[in-house]
């Protein structure tokens, strides 16, 4: 009725007695007459428990909320996430009961779909738009509690990847690099759990400053490398498709990371991330690319400039001569 003739939709479409007569009975019969499931019963007391709670909710409820949720059918669990969702951004939502949320959400989103999750991120990325700053700030926290900001939109996450790159990298940079880099790195995984979690926009970028910082400042102390950022660059590197890896190729041969491949201690590096990508990629040319830089690997450093190595790498990576020749065929 609200979508066809509603005043609030002007259109040319008219409504008779009869047919408003036959939606009335409608309503009567399957909605208001309706009888509610025993899910729906279980799910409408927990929300108005947790609106009327004046204490954070114990362990033992919350372990009986987690046996509950795995018997709910999607439709009700997906109801609940969008309504505790809604609780926990509203201004006027007390500190008890987002906290009560805070440690039943995880469980919630565990067993909700996907459509619902990614619709979640389209409600934040419309706080963002209309400048509702803390329901933004309240649904990122709430993205962040269930390890969910992979769900955000795509232009916010490219944003915000964006951002975490040039933090990444000026951080890599300053004082005591190894101590604040892995608090960096934690953020951008939380946004990247696959390959397809990673904007195309921004993955040239990312890969070339976390690559750089794996391969590290080739120095003695600790290698080079932040000892607790080691395992999450790998973690990215291992999330990557041949894309990617291909990105990283290329990467090395750009000022800032090849000067570093020529010291040893960078080389036994970028062994490891070398053997890493090889395990993970499909071309078999991007697996002969790889296998000519770890043939040679203390001058892996020139293999940029070998015409063998430009043409196994040419279906995934430009070369300048590649870039040259392609000009050239413009201007003529």
């Amino acid at each position: 009725m609200r979508n066809e003739v509603a005043a609030s939709h002007p259109n040319v479409e008219s409504i008779g007695g009869y047919e408003l007569l036959g939606w009335l009975q409608t309503c009567i019969k399957d909605v208001l007459q309706d009888q509610l499931s025993e899910s729906a019963i279980r799910i409408k007391s927990l929300v108005d428990n947790l609106k009327s709670a004046n204490e954070v909710i114990d362990e033992n409820t919350f372990s009986r909320i987690d046996a509950e949720l795995k018997n709910l059918s999607l439709t009700h669990v997906n109801n609940l996430l969008v309504n505790i969702f809604g609780m926990f951004v509203a201004s006027d939502s007390e500190q008890v009961l987002r906290k009560n949320i805070s440690e039943i959400a995880p469980l919630v989103w565990v067993y909700s779909s996907d459509q619902v999750k990614y619709k979640i991120g389209t409600l934040i990325d419309g706080y963002r738009t209309n400048l509702h700053q803390t329901k933004l700030e309240r649904g990122i926290e709430f993205l962040k509690l269930v390890d969910g900001l992979m769900y955000e939109s795509l232009p916010a996450k490219i944003i915000a990847l964006e951002h975490l790159s040039d933090q990444l990298k000026e951080t890599h940079e300053g004082w005591d690099n190894f101590h604040y880099e892995p608090a960096v790195m934690r953020e951008i995984l939380q946004y990247c759990k696959s390959s397809t979690d990673i904007p195309k926009e921004v993955l040239p970028k990312l890969t070339k400053i976390v690559l750089r910082c794996r391969i590290g400042n080739g120095v003695n102390y600790k290698r080079g490398v932040s000892p607790g950022g080691v395992p999450l660059y790998d973690q990215f590197l291992c999330l990557l498709d041949d894309e990617g890896a291909a990105c990283c190729i290329n990467a090395l041969f750009q000022p800032e990371i090849n000067s570093k491949i020529r010291n040893k201690i960078c080389q036994v590096h970028l062994r490891n991330v070398l053997e890493s990508l090889k395990l993970i990629v499909i071309s078999d040319r991007l697996k002969d690319g790889i296998d000519l830089l770890l043939d040679d690997l203390p001058r892996a450093y020139l293999a940029g400039a070998r015409r063998d190595f430009q043409e196994l790498t040419s279906p995934f990576i430009e070369w300048p001569r590649q870039q040259a020749s392609r000009s050239a065929r413009r201007g003529s």
